[in-house]
C-alpha cells in the first residue's frame, strides 16, 4: 500500500464523512427522539441467571503501588485470586458495573453511571464472559446484566477452546475469557453517522478498565483485536444480533497451577437460550455506520492470510515534528514528588466521574502532569501495535510551566514546547466551543498515525486506533481522578480545524480530545447506592 491508498480507504471515507466542521455545528437542527431513547441495559429473558454478590474482602491495595508495578512491564507478582465465583464478581464489580445512580434533588429522575466511562452515558459496550473451568460456575456462554449485577447463562457449551482455535493463538487456553461487542444504536441515537467512532474509544475504555481489574486481583490478560467477526458471532449465537463482537481478553493467574490445560477444539452443535429485550421502539438505520463496520471486519475467508503476515513494530515517526530547539522536559524529572496520594485503587476504580464543568481558577503541579502523562506508557496486551497515537497538551494552568501548545512524546517520555501563548480560546474552539476544554488545567488532543495504522492493518486499523485512544484516556482518568483531579473525555471536536492548527501532516488526524481539571460539583445532584447490596469497603 502506499500513502494515495488511505485517502481512497472505506474507513477513511467515513471519517471524512463524519469530520465535524464549524458550518455544520451552527446549522444543525438535530434534535433527540427522546421518545426512541435506547435502553441503556440488555436483558436476555429466559436464561438461567446467577446474581453476584458484594459479599467478600479486598486486600489492602494503593492505586499509585498497583500503577507503579504496571508501569514497570515486570511480570504481575501479585498471588492470584482463586479462579471462582468471587472473582467474577470482583473483577466485572470493578470494570463494568453501575458506580452510582445519580439524582436530580427533589424529583424522580433519575440515571446510572458506571464504572467504564461511556460518551453521553450511552454505554454501547456489553460483557459476555466464556467459562472454561471455575470453581463455582458451570463452564459456558454468560452475559453480564450490568443492572442486576448478575449472569445470565447462553449456553453450557464449553466454547472457549473454539474460540481459542478461531484465534489460531498458541497460547494456552484460558480458564476465563470475554468477549466484547458494540451495540451502536445506542450511540447512534444521539450522535447519528458519528457513533461509530464512538463506540470504538468507549470499547477501548472497557479494554482498559477490566484489563487492569484483572491486574488489580493478580491475572494477566491477553488481547485479540484480529479474529474473523464472522466466526465469533456465531460462536456467541450472535450471527443475526445487534451486537457486534470488538475485542475477546484471555484471562490467565499468575499461578500457572491454577491455569486450565489446553483443551482440543470439538465441532460440537450449540444450543443458546435467551432472547434479548428491544432496545428502542423505531430501529434507525445509518448506512454509513454499517459500511464502515462492514468494511473493518475479517471474514474467515480472509482470515488465514492475515494470519500468515508478520504484524510490523514500528515506531511512530511523529516525534521528528517536534522543533529541535524546542523547550524539553523529561518525564523523570515531572514525575518526582512526595505528595502522592495513598488512595485506595478500590476507592480510585469505583469513584472516578466524567466531569461536565471545571473550575477555571484551580492549578495543576508539573508533578502531578508528569504522573499522569507517565500513566499513558503502561503496556498494552493487544495483539497488534499499540503505538499509533501520540498527544498534543493545550497547557493552561501547571504550576512553573508555560502555557501553550506541547507535544508529547511518548516514544522518548518526554514534552516539548510547540508554542508558548494563551491556549485556552483555541483549545475551546477546537472542541466544539465547549468551555470545560478552556476551564481545565489542559486539554489533550490525541493524534493518530493512519497512514501508519493503515499500512500495517488496512481497514481494521480503524478500530484499532480508537481502541488504543480510549485505553489512554481510561487511566489518564483514573491518574487523574487518584490525585484529585477530574478528566473527560470530548468526542465532539472539529477535526480539520486541529489538524491544520497542530500542522500535521496528511495521514495524521485526531481522533479524541480530552481535558484534565478540578472538577465544578453541582450540588443539585445526589449519589445513590448503584445496587440494592452493601458496597464493600473500598478502603481497607
Amino acid at each position: 500500500m502506499n500513502k494515495i491508498d488511505l485517502f481512497q480507504s472505506s474507513f477513511y471515507k467515513y471519517h471524512a464523512l463524519t469530520k465535524h466542521t464549524v458550518e455544520k455545528l451552527l446549522s444543525s437542527q438535530y434534535s433527540l427522539d427522546w421518545n426512541n431513547e435506547p435502553d441503556p441495559f440488555r436483558i436476555y429473558k429466559d436464561t438461567k441467571k446467577i446474581f453476584l454478590s458484594s459479599n467478600w474482602q479486598l486486600a489492602k491495595q494503593n492505586y499509585f503501588s498497583v500503577l507503579t508495578q504496571l508501569l514497570s512491564d515486570e511480570k504481575n507478582k501479585k498471588i492470584s485470586h482463586k479462579a471462582n465465583l468471587e472473582f467474577i464478581s470482583k473483577l466485572l464489580y470493578f470494570s463494568m458495573a453501575i458506580s452510582a445512580i445519580k439524582q436530580i434533588l427533589g424529583t424522580n429522575h433519575r440515571w446510572a453511571l458506571r464504572v467504564n466511562p461511556s460518551s453521553g452515558n450511552l454505554h454501547p459496550t456489553e460483557t459476555n464472559i466464556l467459562v472454561q473451568s471455575i470453581e463455582g460456575l458451570d463452564a459456558g456462554l454468560y452475559h453480564y446484566s450490568v443492572k442486576e449485577h448478575a449472569l445470565e447463562q447462553r449456553s453450557d457449551c464449553k466454547l472457549v477452546s473454539e474460540f481459542w482455535a478461531a484465534l489460531q493463538t498458541e497460547a494456552d487456553t484460558p480458564p476465563i475469557a470475554i468477549c466484547l461487542t458494540s451495540i451502536f444504536e445506542r450511540e447512534a441515537w444521539k450522535y447519528r453517522q458519528r457513533a461509530f467512532r464512538y463506540c470504538m474509544h468507549d470499547m477501548g475504555h472497557a479494554q482498559a478498565a477490566i484489563s487492569f481489574a484483572a491486574y488489580v486481583f493478580g491475572w494477566q490478560t491477553k488481547i485479540y483485536a484480529q479474529f474473523p467477526d464472522d466466526k465469533i458471532k456465531e460462536l456467541l449465537g450472535l450471527t443475526e444480533s445487534d451486537e457486534k463482537p470488538m475485542l475477546i481478553l484471555g484471562l490467565y493467574p499468575n499461578d500457572k497451577k491454577s491455569n486450565t490445560e489446553n483443551i482440543q477444539y470439538k465441532n460440537e452443535p450449540c444450543i443458546y437460550h435467551g432472547k434479548p429485550n428491544i432496545l428502542t421502539q423505531e430501529k434507525i438505520k445509518y448506512t454509513e455506520i454499517d459500511n464502515v463496520y462492514e468494511s473493518t471486519c475479517i471474514t474467515s475467508s480472509t482470515w488465514e492470510k492475515i494470519k500468515k503476515q508478520k504484524n510490523q513494530k514500528t515506531n511512530s515517526a511523529m516525534s521528528l515534528l517536534v522543533d529541535k530547539n524546542s523547550i524539553s522536559i523529561k518525564l523523570d524529572d515531572l514525575a518526582c514528588t512526595n505528595d502522592i496520594s495513598q488512595i485506595s485503587v478500590y476507592h480510585t476504580i469505583r469513584k472516578r466521574r466524567s466531569a461536565v464543568d471545571m473550575d477555571s481558577k484551580q492549578y495543576m503541579t508539573k508533578s502531578h502532569l508528569g504522573i499522569i502523562l507517565a500513566s499513558t506508557l503502561q503496556g498494552n496486551s493487544i495483539d497488534v501495535q499499540s503505538n499509533l497515537i501520540d498527544l498534543y497538551l493545550y497547557i493552561h494552568k501547571v504550576s512553573d510551566t508555560e502555557s501553550g501548545l506541547y507535544y508529547f512524546d511518548r516514544n522518548n517520555h518526554s514534552i516539548a514546547a510547540l508554542k508558548q501563548n494563551d491556549e485556552q480560546a483555541a483549545a475551546k474552539f477546537v472542541s466544539c466551543f465547549q468551555d470545560i476544554a478552556a476551564h481545565s488545567c489542559l486539554t489533550i488532543s490525541m493524534i493518530a498515525n493512519m497512514d501508519l495504522a493503515y499500512n500495517l492493518y488496512g481497514n481494521r486499523c480503524y478500530r484499532y486506533m480508537h481502541f488504543e485512544a480510549g485505553y489512554i484516556g481510561q487511566f489518564l482518568y483514573l491518574t487523574s481522578f487518584a490525585l484529585g483531579y477530574d478528566a473527560t473525555g470530548i468526542g465532539c471536536f472539529i477535526d480539520d480545524e486541529i489538524n491544520h492548527y497542530l500542522k500535521l501532516p496528511k495521514g495524521q488526524e485526531v481522533i479524541y480530545n480530552f481535558t484534565i481539571g478540578k472538577a465544578i460539583i453541582d450540588k443539585r445532584l445526589t449519589d445513590l447506592p448503584a445496587y440494592n447490596f452493601p458496597e464493600p469497603n473500598l478502603n481497607p
